[in-house]
């Protein structure tokens, strides 16, 4: 067969689809028999038509919400061309039902055990309606392929799964719900070789929801990378500044920018949000600590939460100069579709729009409790312009050394955020939503 594996693009990206590849088609492309070709096509870099469409019998999509209405868009024009569709990712698992709408067959959860079974199943012309991926063993998951990536200027490719699973079941993240809380660290010699295949660019991603989750396994893994002198991002929660040795470790091991989810100042808001981890550390101490080890933090938070009221974005503003978080980034809780938090916001009317699109984590889907949605957006706003201002780029550049290298890294990464903000201005309001005025002549 000729395969088609397709990335939709979103209506609006904060780290852009351009940044780094998509790795669940490396993966396909890695567990396709040879017998077999496959093409990839990232909507990012180029559309897709009618005649792009042209001899192939299958199309893979992964969608996840925000590119939800993308995907059936896709969906739709390989079926004026006869062509059978596939669609997995968050949000198949999250809405099979809605989704089944537009594809002939939908997959659940990880593919590994399931990719082989729906080709064979094409070639005989049985394709089913559901298939239910099982939690993948550690020595199976997958490395990717990325072969069929290199027409696209991706920032980088070297994107390694080291692990699966998070123990951490937070209302707002949807982590568990697609690969579940148990804990799959990758083989350390097929850790080795991928990191071995890293050629052109040093600059590596640990994509994993929690890459310390383990912290015995997370130290193996560390020594391991130490050797090969790269520069790697990853995820982790707070709580590995609880432990030295793992902090010197992931530190020797190269690890430059490590993105860690704040959420919120509220110790009430975090056990609203079932962030229950973060309750046992003081965000200062632990801020310390990694860029005491050499270590720069991505700091994620979350507003509109039920007990933000309006002077929360000062708050976080004000914590985030003074704890020195180098590069901060803020988001709106997005209740995402067939999750607790959605379900109880629907039960109680207060969801306003279920244009998937919209789901971003830049847009305000439902009525917030404690301020009106113009204020939340208009907060999200000036906090994001304070952020990107060329004067809090240079505060945060000044308030620590972080080697020629490592500086470098920082202003580009702050002004491409600065480039992508600019586009908050087009992106908002919605129609109907009126923003506060000096919002509204800020953004004409």
């Amino acid at each position: 067969m000729n395969i088609l594996l397709v990335h939709p693009k979103d209506r609006f990206e904060l780290f852009s689809s351009r940044s780094v590849a998509p790795m669940w088609a490396a993966v396909l492309k890695r567990l396709t028999p040879e017998s077999h070709n496959v093409d990839f096509i990232s909507c990012g870099f180029e559309r897709l038509n009618e005649k792009t469409l042209e001899g192939y019998d299958l199309v893979g999509i992964s969608a996840t919400t925000p590119v939800a209405h993308s995907a059936y868009e896709i969906a739709g024009l390989c079926r004026t061309k006869n062509i059978k569709v596939i669609i997995g990712g968050l949000h198949a698992s999250l809405l099979p039902d809605e989704v089944a709408k537009y594809a002939d067959s939908i997959v659940f959860g990880e593919s590994e055990y399931l990719w082989n079974q729906i080709l064979e199943d094409k070639v005989s012309d049985k394709l089913q309606q559901y298939y239910h991926g099982s939690i993948v063993k550690a020595e199976d998951i997958a490395i990717p392929d990325y072969s069929i990536m290199k027409k696209y200027n991706y920032f980088t490719t070297n994107s390694i799964e080291a692990m699966r699973g998070c123990p951490n079941a937070c209302d707002f993240c949807c982590a568990t719900y697609f690969s579940g809380n148990t804990i799959r660290y990758k083989p350390l010699d097929l850790v080795i070789q991928e990191v071995e295949s890293w050629k052109t660019k040093k600059v590596g991603y640990l994509a994993s929801a929690n890459i310390a989750s383990n912290f015995n396994k997370a130290k193996e893994l560390f020594t391991t990378l130490k050797p090969f002198n790269r520069k790697w991002m990853g995820d982790a929660c707070v709580n590995v500044t609880g432990d030295d040795e793992l902090l010197k470790l992931m530190s020797d091991s190269g690890l430059a920018y490590l993105e860690v989810g704040f959420e919120t100042l509220s110790k009430k808001s975090l056990k609203l949000i079932n962030k229950k981890i973060n309750l046992k550390h003081d965000y200062k101490d632990a801020i310390k600590r990694l860029h005491d080890n050499n270590i720069s933090i991505v700091g994620t938070f979350i507003f509109g939460l039920d007990t933000d009221e309006k002077d929360v974005f000062k708050k976080t503003m004000d914590f985030v100069y003074d704890a020195e978080i180098d590069i901060p980034v803020y988001l709106v809780f997005t209740p995402f579709p067939g999750t607790k938090p959605y379900s109880k916001l629907d039960a109680e009317g207060r969801i306003l729009t279920k244009d998937w699109s919209r789901y971003t984590g830049l847009d305000v889907v439902y009525q917030p409790k404690m301020m009106s949605r113009e204020e939340l957006l208009a907060g999200l706003i000036e906090i994001w312009e304070d952020a990107l201002s060329f004067r809090g780029i240079a505060n945060r550049l000044l308030s620590q050394w972080r080697g020629f290298k490592g500086d470098f890294y920082f202003t580009v990464i702050n002004l491409f955020l600065r480039n992508k903000s600019k586009f908050l201005k087009k992106y908002y309001p919605w129609e109907g939503i009126d923003l506060p005025d000096h919002i509204s002549a800020r953004k004409k």
